[in-house]
């Protein structure tokens, strides 16, 4: 990720909430690329400690040492402070990061499939009931840069409340031929059951779109639109992490869960409050 792009989108997160994994996943894929000269490294500290001000609690102080390490030694590799920046707790004395959705009962009835396997993705995604009245919830994430098959598409997300299955297909690795035939077998499924989703999809052909105007005639964003709905608080922090990592974290799995499962949400809420 180019370093001054990173720049430019922790700008725009200033007033939004985003993780600091998310700033990890980007100072990493940027310092693949090439270490960060001071005046980048040293912007982007200086936006990390606005958002350090606005919550104490949004970044660690041994992982924002780690950070700063990294980001202010022009030229030279340090190797703990990388080690540190990779381990994916947030706490260091715990080995998973805690997040509240998971541990309540709205996932916990859901069976949760990751895959970046061709064959298992088809296998799951057939064995939703192709006669079941229901939308199949649907929801993407991207990467940040072009991938293999010619898009920055990095992860589909398929809700199926029949099955209580939300899949995690992993597509980065995908040849463009490869999702061809995935496209292939979601317009099978179309046949028989709509898809709905919250906002373009491109992937998918004519998916229900659940989201909607606010008063003012602007869109409403997804975690607006779960709140108005059901009362429901979603974390939108995790959605600028990256999503071509050789292993998900916690965090991503249900965050990415959660977003499919929002649309049901909305959809039955909206249906409910309408009438």
């Amino acid at each position: 990720m180019e370093h001054f792009r990173i720049i430019l989108t922790l700008l725009q997160f200033l007033k939004k909430d985003i993780s600091f994994n998310c700033i990890r996943d980007m100072v990493l894929r940027g310092f693949e690329l090439k270490p960060f000269k001071r005046h980048h490294g040293e912007k982007i500290m200086e936006i990390v400690g606005k958002m350090k001000l606005k919550n104490p609690d949004f970044i660690h102080p041994v992982k924002f040492n780690a950070l700063k390490n990294i980001l202010l030694t022009e030229g030279r590799y340090n190797w703990e402070a990388m080690i540190e920046l990779r381990n994916p707790s947030f706490f260091p004395e715990h080995s998973m990061i805690y997040y509240k959705e998971f541990d309540s009962s709205i996932l916990n009835s859901f069976r949760i499939e990751v895959t970046d396997s061709l064959h298992k993705g088809h296998d799951i995604v057939r064995s939703f009931p192709r006669k079941y009245k229901s939308f199949i919830y649907v929801d993407t994430e991207n990467s940040y840069t072009t991938l293999p098959h010619g898009t920055d598409l990095a992860l589909l997300t398929f809700c199926d409340i029949a099955t209580r299955t939300v899949l995690l297909w992993r597509v980065h690795k995908m040849s463009a031929h490869q999702m061809r035939q995935i496209q292939g077998v979601i317009r099978g499924i179309s046949e028989m059951r709509q898809f709905a989703c919250f906002g373009a999809e491109p992937f998918f052909e004519s998916p229900q779109d659940v989201q909607y105007q606010r008063n003012d005639g602007t869109l409403i964003s997804l975690k607006e639109a779960v709140k108005e709905s059901v009362g429901l608080d979603i974390d939108k922090r995790e959605t600028m992490s990256d999503w071509t990592k050789e292993i998900l974290t916690k965090d991503q799995i249900v965050y990415a869960a959660m977003d499919a499962l929002a649309v049901h949400y909305i959809w039955s809420g909206r249906r409910i409050r309408l009438g």
